[in-house]
């Protein structure tokens, strides 16, 4: 294969406001795939990012894998006080299909709202760039929660338990499915 390394700090600025900054990256020539072994961080113009401690870009088939710890966070209506902040142990990006997958120990923070799970699948409207980057830009369809959802809303004392659950954004609603349990001020 024809690899070239870079090491240093090394920042990639895309057309779409998209910079990323690493210490070492690996480009392969032959597969298109970029990768390293290092934090990265994905910095988008309006403040949002994403830090992971290795990564796997591969531009052609439109997919990314970010290894964790992972943090990402969005950052609303321009504003650092209207955040939403993840974790998991794993991303991975398919532009193809326009989805964000967030595997392991998913965490979601926004204001006073905590939402727990085994994996996240964020579905975007259809692009028609074909860019990694381009897929955090694109209005969301659906968000889909797998394996012990656990939503906490600590301003009303209340927690929602269930199997998995989708949030509908364009409704701003949250249906938790299959052994559903509410507690409110732990009762």
């Amino acid at each position: 294969s024809q690899v070239i390394d870079l090491e240093g700090r090394i920042e990639i600025k895309d057309d779409d406001g998209i910079t990323i900054t690493t210490e070492v990256l690996h480009l392969d020539l032959l597969t298109g795939k970029t990768f390293g072994n290092k934090k990265v961080t994905i910095s988008m113009d309006q403040g949002s990012n994403l830090i992971a401690s290795a990564f796997t870009i591969v531009e052609k088939d439109g997919k990314g894998f970010f290894e964790g710890p992972i943090n990402m966070k969005i950052v609303k209506n321009n504003s650092m006080n209207d955040n939403i902040d993840i974790s998991s142990d794993r991303l991975e990006i398919d532009k193809i299909s326009n989805m964000l997958i967030f595997i392991g120990n998913v965490n979601i923070k926004e204001k006073k709202s905590v939402i727990n799970a085994k994996k996240m699948v964020v579905w975007f409207e259809e692009d028609k760039k074909n860019k990694i980057g381009s897929v955090f830009r694109n209005d969301i369809k659906r968000i889909e929660f797998f394996g012990n959802v656990k939503m906490e809303n600590n301003k009303r004392g209340e927690s929602l338990v269930g199997d998995n659950a989708v949030y509908n954004p364009k409704e701003e609603k949250l249906y938790i499915n299959n052994n559903v349990e509410l507690k409110k001020n732990e009762n």
